[in-house]
C-alpha cells in the first residue's frame, strides 16, 4: 500500500480527474458541470486503474485507490491491501488519521463487545502502547480505559503503524 500525502495528493486527484474527462471527451470549457456529469466523473476518477503522479510524472498501477485518510479510509485500503490487492491511499492531509489523530481522543463506544476487527486491532495496539510506556502499575494507566481513550499523537502513532505494515 501507497501513501500519498499533502499537495502530491491533491496533485493526484486533480491530474486523475482530468485524465478521466479527457477519456470521456468532455469538453473543459464547458463548466459548471450538470449532475450527470460530476457524478459520472467523480465516481471514475476514484476508481482508475492507472494513477498519474503530477509530481513523478510516472503512471502507477493500483487496484484500488482510496481518497481520505479517515479512519474509514484508512480501514478500507488496509482491508483491501490485506486482502492482496495494490493500494494507494490517498491523504489530503499530512498525517492520517482523521479526528482520531486529531484530537478526539476517545471512542465513542459504549457497547465495546460490538466492536472487532480493526477497532479492535487499534484498541490493542493503544493499550499496548501504554503498557509499554506508563506500565501496568502506573497511577496513569487506569486513565487509558483499557486503551479506549488516548491521546492523539498516540493514535496517529499507531494509525502510521497499520499503514507501514500494510505497505
Amino acid at each position: 500500500m501507497k501513501c500519498v500525502r499533502g499537495p502530491e495528493c491533491e496533485e493526484l486527484l486533480t491530474k486523475a480527474i482530468q485524465f478521466r474527462l479527457r477519456d470521456l471527451n468532455f469538453p473543459m470549457n464547458e463548466l459548471p458541470l450538470s449532475r450527470r456529469h460530476f457524478l459520472g466523473t467523480t465516481l471514475a476518477s476514484s476508481s482508475l486503474a492507472l494513477i498519474g503522479s503530477a509530481q513523478a510524472q510516472a503512471t502507477q498501477s493500483t487496484d484500488v485507490f482510496v481518497y481520505g485518510s479517515t479512519p474509514g479510509g484508512i480501514a478500507a485500503a488496509l482491508e483491501a491491501a490485506r486482502r492482496g490487492c495494490r493500494v494507494i491511499l490517498a491523504c489530503p492531509k499530512v498525517n492520517p488519521g482523521g479526528m482520531t489523530a486529531s484530537g478526539l481522543c476517545t471512542t465513542d463506544a459504549v457497547r465495546r463487545e460490538l466492536f472487532g476487527a480493526l477497532v479492535e486491532e487499534f484498541i490493542t495496539r493503544v493499550r499496548t502502547h501504554y503498557l509499554a510506556t506508563l506500565g501496568a502499575n502506573s497511577a496513569d494507566y487506569p486513565l487509558t480505559r483499557d486503551g479506549w481513550f488516548y491521546e492523539p499523537s498516540v493514535a496517529e502513532k499507531v494509525i502510521g503503524g497499520h499503514v507501514r505494515r500494510a505497505g
